[in-house]
């Protein structure tokens, strides 16, 4: 699911706040979390590097 599908489920354009941009962002990050535990090492391992790089790029 995307996230134009996760805060506008409908696929209907709308406007979005910053604020419920964030919370549906972090809804989605943790619904991932979740959905991957109990994954192979290896994978995580990878997931977590992913993750890493983002917060990398992205921190201010």
């Amino acid at each position: 699911m995307n996230l134009k599908e996760w805060i506008c489920p409908k696929l209907i354009l709308c406007d979005v706040d910053a604020k419920d941009f964030q919370d549906a962002l972090r809804q989605m990050a943790g619904h991932v979390i979740r959905k991957s535990e109990g994954g192979a090492n290896k994978d995580l391992a990878r997931f977590a590097d992913q993750i890493n790089a983002l917060c990398d790029k992205w921190e201010r």
